[in-house]
C-alpha cells in the first residue's frame, strides 16, 4: 500500500513536470521565433537553437522564459531527490535552492553583460567624440563606432541604425536602446544626444565630459568593491561554518548527528538552520552592496 502511494504520488509529480516542460518549451520556441523575426535570417541561421535562447534569457533574465527554465530544472531536482531518498523536505528545499541559484546565475550573466556595455560605451563614446571632432555627424559618428566595436555594444546600436534605416525618427531608435538595456549611463547618454540634436549644442565637448564623469564613477566604484569585499568574504565564511561544524559532529557522534536526517523533527531543525543562514547572508549583501 505504501509503495503503491509513493508510485502514485511519483507519477502524479511526474505528469506536473511533464507539462510544465511543455509549457516551457512552447513559451521559448514562441520567443526564439519571435527574436527571430526582428534579426537578418543569414544572422540567426548562423545561430543554435540554444545559444538564441541563452541569448534571450540573458538579456531578460527576469522574463517568462527565465522563469519556466527555473521552474523545469527545479521540478527535476525534486522528482529526482524524492525518487532517491523520499524524504519530501529535503525535495522542497533542494527545489527552492535550484530555483534560486538558477536564478542568480541568470542575473549574474545579465549584470556581466551589462558591466561590459558600460565599459564599451566609455570607449564609444570616445570614438564618437572624435568623429563629430573630425567633422562628422552624430549618426555617421555611430556607425564609424560601430564598425570599430564588439558586441553587446556594436550589436545594440547597429539595430539602433537598421531601424533608422528602415525609417524610424533617430530619437527614437537611440531611445529604443534604453528599453533593452537598462544602463543609466547609456540613457544619460542617449538623452544628452538627443536634446543636443534638438537645440544644436556642442556634442562632442558634452560627450567628453559625459565620458569623463563615466570615468570617475568606474573608478569609484572599483574602490567602493574593494572595500566591502572583506565584508562578503566574512558573511561566506560564517554562513559555512555551521555546515562545517555539522559533519564534524557527524563524523564524531554519527548516531546521535543521523537524527537530524532520519527524522521529521530534525529535517524540519536542518530546514530552519539552512533558511536562517540565508537569511543572515542577504543581510549582509545587502548591507555590502553599495552602488553609486
Amino acid at each position: 500500500m505504501i509503495f503503491l502511494t509513493e508510485f502514485l504520488a511519483v507519477l502524479c509529480i511526474g505528469a506536473v513536470i511533464g507539462y510544465a516542460v511543455y509549457l516551457m518549451v512552447q513559451s521559448i520556441t514562441a520567443s526564439v521565433k519571435q527574436i527571430s523575426t526582428k534579426k537578418k535570417k543569414r544572422t540567426f541561421s548562423e545561430e543554435s537553437y540554444l545559444k538564441a535562447m541563452m541569448a534571450h534569457i540573458e538579456t531578460n533574465p527576469k522574463s517568462k522564459e527565465a522563469t519556466w527554465v527555473r521552474l523545469g530544472l527545479a521540478l527535476v531536482s525534486f522528482i529526482l531527490l524524492q525518487i532517491f531518498f523520499g524524504r519530501w523536505v529535503f525535495s522542497v528545499l533542494l527545489f527552492v535552492v535550484v530555483f534560486v541559484l538558477v536564478g542568480r546565475y541568470f542575473s549574474g550573466r545579465a549584470r556581466k553583460r551589462l558591466e561590459k556595455f558600460d565599459n564599451q560605451l566609455i570607449e564609444g563614446i570616445g570614438m564618437i567624440t572624435n568623429s563629430v571632432k573630425a567633422g562628422l555627424s552624430i549618426l555617421q559618428s555611430i556607425e564609424d563606432m560601430v564598425k570599430n566595436t564588439k558586441p553587446p555594444l556594436s550589436t545594440e546600436f547597429g539595430e539602433a541604425l537598421r531601424q533608422i534605416k528602415l525609417g524610424t525618427p533617430a530619437g527614437n531608435a537611440l531611445l529604443d536602446i534604453t528599453r533593452r538595456v537598462p544602463s543609466s549611463d547609456l540613457r544619460i547618454v542617449i538623452m544628452s544626444i538627443n536634446i543636443a540634436r534638438d537645440t544644436g549644442g556642442n556634442i562632442a565637448e558634452m560627450l567628453s565630459r559625459l565620458a569623463a564623469v563615466m570615468r570617475e564613477r568606474k573608478k569609484i566604484q572599483g574602490k567602493i568593491d574593494a572595500l566591502t569585499l572583506q565584508g562578503k568574504t566574512s558573511g561566506y565564511i560564517m554562513a559555512g561554518v555551521p555546515f562545517l561544524l555539522l559533519g564534524v559532529l557527524y563524523l564524531l557522534e554519527p548516531d546521535m548527528m543521523g537524527l537530524l536526517f532520519s527524522t521529521l523533527i530534525g529535517n524540519i531543525m536542518l530546514v530552519m538552520a539552512i533558511g536562517m543562514v540565508s537569511l543572515g547572508m542577504f543581510i549582509i549583501n545587502k548591507i555590502v552592496a553599495i552602488d553609486i
